[in-house]
């Protein structure tokens, strides 16, 4: 039988039978004659659920060790200078993600049924932390040994996570004939600095530091001549920096140091917080006359319009 349609008995009985009807969706409601008032009691959608924290930025890179330094004969050995320091501190933190949107409304016979609020974002990603620095060139002594060992390489993410190793001197050649070891090239972010033991001065791609050249001393007459440092990792700093080069001067020279390490990668955002469902109302003896209303209900959403005899 139709919504409220009427059973009128021979000695006056109820005009529309008692009854209700639900949209859990958009619909059409028809009120037949005889019925004026309803009671409707309806609820809007689900609010949506917050965007997911953006991830944290990577850590900056390590910086490059310092060459060794060199000593004018016949002088006592130099010290070295101290190793590279680590990057200048992680990225900054990711930010937080947006919250979602409300729900809906649902609706009927211009009355308006609010929807859940929507989900919180996530919290964003901690920063990645910075990479280590780059090991000091050795110095170059007052006698020589053979070989004088490159500064260690610096390690950090493990996309590009190796500087290049500081280069090595060996013995000289053509009497006091003496350069500095290179400065051993900064990590990239996507490739190291060579392969272990490999003394590169070339920075890994893409943002490694360039390692500073060795300088050439060709007598004993001449003061000792410390090599150029290297140059800083790019890409806002999170590419390693290059090992500065050793000094030159009375045999041998000073070896390189070890290029810095690229910055570890930031972690991941949390994800958004679901949205919460909207609280159901009632409106009771609500004014209605033969003929269509639009309902309008969201996903989520519902809309209950009940009667009583009348």
């Amino acid at each position: 039988m139709p919504i409220g349609t009427g059973k009128v008995g021979l000695f006056g009985g109820i005009a529309v039978e008692a009854g209700c009807e639900t949209f859990n969706a958009p619909g059409t409601f028809t009120a037949v004659s005889g019925l004026t008032t309803v009671s409707v009691t309806g609820v809007g959608g689900t609010g949506n659920p917050g965007n997911a924290g953006n991830p944290g930025q990577r850590g900056a890179g390590g910086n490059g060790g310092a060459g060794g330094t060199g000593n004018n004969f016949p002088n006592a050995l130099k010290n070295p200078n101290p190793a590279g320091s680590a990057g200048p501190g992680g990225g900054g933190a990711g930010n937080p993600g947006n919250p979602g949107n409300t729900g809906g409304c649902s609706s009927v016979f211009c009355i308006n049924f609010a929807g859940g609020a929507g989900g919180t974002g996530g919290a964003g990603g901690n920063a990645g932390g910075a990479a280590n620095p780059g090991g000091a060139g050795n110095p170059n002594p007052s006698q020589p040994p053979c070989v004088i060992n490159g500064g260690n390489r610096g390690t950090g993410a493990k996309c590009g996570s190796y500087g290049g190793e500081g280069g090595e001197f060996n013995c000289p050649y053509e009497g006091f004939y003496s350069q500095g070891g290179q400065g051993g090239g900064g990590a990239g972010l996507c490739n190291s600095s060579g392969t272990p033991n490999s003394h590169t001065p070339t920075g890994g791609t893409p943002g490694g530091g360039q390692g500073g050249s060795g300088k050439i001393a060709k007598n004993q007459n001449v003061p000792a001549c410390n090599g150029t440092p290297g140059n800083p990792g790019n890409l806002t700093g999170t590419g390693g920096g290059g090992g500065g080069a050793g000094a030159a001067g009375y045999q041998p020279g000073a070896s390189g140091g070890g290029g810095g390490g690229a910055g570890f990668a930031g972690n991941a955002g949390t994800a958004g917080n679901s949205g919460s469902a909207g609280n159901p109302s009632t409106s009771n003896c609500v004014p209605v006359s033969a003929g269509c209303y639009p309902v309008t209900v969201p996903t989520g959403g519902q809309i209950i319009i009940s009667w009583n005899d009348q």
